[in-house]
């Protein structure tokens, strides 16, 4: 087959530069007889993916770069298939099947939260192009293809579930002399809970900080609390004064952005992590810390039931004090947290990007055929 995927978002670090990143991967793997042209408009294509034929073509329109670029390229290179894997950026006129991966609708979810980022009925209109130009999507849990259902009326037949993979690193023994020589440079001193996966309103970020507040003053536990991800996005969200004030206490640490090899080694060496998340449509940082060997705590809520089961330890995610005693619980609980380290272990060897990829390759192939 000549495959096509829309590749703008593959190095970007995001949660969806992680799932582009690992069906190439595994592409490189796999997909012997086939050929995958990848399209970016935004940077050239590391080393590490010169086994792929890109096109680029840098510009910062972005509806022409997807309805007048691509439908063309389609053309000249006489694709089987097109992937569009970021949700959206489908073209209405391809000559080509076009496959898109549907993470999640969450500026529908919660209007009031995104209304700044994209407003609701434009994002509305943006979903419904990308379903009705589409002959097969793909999401990450029954929960997301039930909410795609929902709002968009597609039927269920057309939606593919696919679970996302772990990244192998999180799976490989650690170094401890590496993750030791990491804790020094983010001053991590002693005990810690971490938070991961990204710096978003949803994430639940105050109600976080609120709760680990609780834990210090009523427990004295005498721990650090670790934050991952942007420092600019960090101080948008809850502003630069108090990520400063947190930071001069010692027991607030924020790492920045961090490769998923710092991840892994921050995640083997945490207490637990700490995720409160309002909602997601997949909960990737709930299988990097069960391949860690490290519990994890988070709310009920979306698809986390359905991809962690029974080897998260779930909590109160609407009142703080609730949230630090249940936390509490989990550091202090050593049958507990034996048990889920155990169950997260069994759990993260089911969600291995072969599968993805594997998987995925056959949607190509079946959308080929029709």
């Amino acid at each position: 087959m000549r495959i096509g995927i829309d590749a703008r978002e593959a190095f970007t670090g995001r949660g969806i530069s992680k799932y582009i990143s690992g069906l190439l991967g595994e592409y490189r793997k796999q997909g012997a007889g086939n050929i995958f042209y990848l399209f970016t408009n935004n940077y050239h294509p590391p080393e590490s993916c010169e086994s792929f034929k890109w096109n680029e073509r840098f510009t910062t329109y972005r509806t022409i770069w997807e309805q007048f670029h691509i439908p063309l390229e389609i053309i000249n290179n006489s694709l089987d298939v097109f992937h569009c894997p970021a949700n959206m950026g489908v073209p209405v006129s391809a000559a080509a099947p076009v496959i898109t991966t549907i993470h999640d609708i969450i500026p529908l979810v919660l209007p009031d939260i995104y209304k700044n980022l994209i407003p609701f009925n434009q994002y509305e209109k943006l979903l419904s192009n990308a379903v009705r130009h589409s002959e097969a999507v793909i999401t990450g849990s029954e929960f997301s293809k039930n909410d795609i259902m929902k709002w968009t009326g597609l039927s269920g037949d057309k939606i593919h579930v696919i679970f996302d993979g772990i990244d192998p690193v999180f799976l490989e023994p650690r170094d401890p002399r590496l993750t030791e020589a990491l804790k020094i440079r983010h001053s991590i001193e002693g005990p810690y809970i971490l938070y991961s996966g990204g710096i978003d309103p949803r994430k639940n970020i105050p109600f976080m900080l609120d709760a680990f507040r609780i834990i210090e003053e009523k427990h004295g536990k005498g721990l650090k609390f670790v934050i991952t991800g942007g420092r600019k996005e960090l101080g948008d969200l809850i502003g630069e004064n108090t990520v400063h004030s947190l930071s001069e206490t010692g027991k607030y640490i924020f790492t920045g952005h961090v490769t998923d090899a710092e991840l892994a080694h921050l995640c083997s060496g945490a207490l637990a992590l700490f995720y409160p998340t309002l909602y997601e449509g997949f909960g990737l940082p709930l299988l990097e810390a069960f391949a860690s060997g490290t519990p994890a705590a988070a709310g009920k809520v979306s698809s986390l039931p359905e991809i962690g089961r029974d080897a998260v330890h779930y909590i109160d995610i609407e009142d703080p004090e609730k949230s630090a005693e249940m936390l509490c619980e989990l550091l202090e609980n050593t049958g507990l947290r034996e048990k889920l380290v155990k169950r997260g272990k069994q759990l993260s060897e089911l969600y291995t990007w072969d599968k993805t990829a594997a998987q995925t390759l056959r949607i190509y192939e079946d959308v080929k055929a029709r």
